[in-house]
């Protein structure tokens, strides 16, 4: 059977994405489009604009309103599809205001600092070498990033060694890539951090580019937040693209692999992945603890904080999509 054509990705691009794990689109939406769902942004992180001393290094936003990818972004939109093959597994088709704002700190700026936080994102599940869950890892931009401007550095060279972990672990990884049934501080302990911290710097890619831009990873690439020297006012948001259903790494067809399944192979070094299966439990956490590094709260308690911030401030309008959201 033929392999199905190409909606939005040139060739070229599709290429990259199952050799490297990632590929960055530019101009998926306007600078005007960004400029519109970002403009109430420091009146609900509770901040100055003008004033760096009431800035906070890391912030990573509560989601209040969402918009459909194929109407703000259509051709990010095709190009994720493009990626998993089939619209029909796609779980979650929105983006949402959930913005990580990096605003770096007086004592990082103007230094080169090396990324050390290297992790894969899977925090609230086992995770699997076939795992939906996750999808794609999806980035879009809503402000300039330029080097050294805060952006995301990932580690495409990385990606075997998380694909072969997981191979080699039917059974599942806890969140840091410990394999279940491990003892917290075993061998694995801090399996992505340490990963991340033997890659040479030879091998990151610095995310950049200007509002509109949009990167899309592979679920198991390792990232890092970097310093952001320049003290930019950095805004993305970070998206799993989820997938209704597990990968299929042994097809009959090899023609029938999406690109995604495509590069979890060519990660591992295989054809496919025929005699493999997973002997664990696909199993969910109660994600409760703060998301933000800076611990103001669960993302509950965060939502609740912004909103009172953004009541008091007149501009409770902002919440109304929430709150429609939360009535249905």
């Amino acid at each position: 059977m033929a392999r199905q054509p190409l909606r939005q990705l040139t060739q070229e691009q599709a290429d990259h994405f199952v050799k490297h794990g990632w590929i960055k689109l530019e101009k998926c939406f306007t600078r005007q489009q960004a400029a519109d769902v970002t403009k109430d942004v420091w009146i609900r992180l509770g901040m100055s604009p003008t004033d760096k001393s009431t800035w906070v290094e890391d912030n990573h936003m509560p989601t209040v309103n969402r918009w459909p990818i194929r109407d703000f972004a259509p051709k990010a939109w095709g190009a994720l599809l493009d990626i998993v093959g089939d619209e029909r597994l796609v779980q979650n088709k929105n983006w949402g205001d959930g913005f990580i704002v990096n605003l770096g700190t007086p004592e990082g700026e103007g230094q080169d600092i090396p990324p050390d936080r290297w992790h894969v994102d899977g925090q609230q599940r086992v995770n699997f070498l076939d795992s939906g869950e996750q999808g794609l890892l999806i980035m879009p931009i809503f402000s300039d990033i330029r080097p050294g401007g805060g952006g995301t550095m990932i580690c495409p060279a990385a990606l075997p060694i998380m694909a072969q972990h997981l191979y080699d672990h039917p059974e599942g990884l806890m969140p840091g890539y410990r394999p279940v049934g491990e003892e917290p501080h075993g061998p694995h302990h801090q399996f992505q951090r340490r990963t991340g911290r033997k890659m040479p710097p030879s091998t990151w890619v610095e995310v950049t580019g200007e509002p509109g831009d949009v990167y899309i990873l592979h679920p198991f690439m390792l990232h890092s937040r970097v310093n952001n020297k320049h003290r930019d006012v950095r805004i993305v948001t970070n998206n799993r693209f989820p997938i209704k259903e597990p990968f299929q790494l042994a097809r009959d067809d090899p023609s029938q692999y999406s690109l995604i399944e495509r590069a979890t192979l060519h990660a591992l070094g295989r054809e496919n992945c025929k005699g493999w299966h997973i002997t664990g439990e696909r199993k969910k956490f109660d994600d409760s603890r703060p998301r933000n590094p800076n611990k103001r709260g669960t993302q509950q308690e965060e939502r609740d904080a912004e909103m009172a911030r953004v009541k008091a401030a007149g501009m409770g309008h902002i919440y109304e999509g929430y709150n429609r959201m939360r009535k249905n």
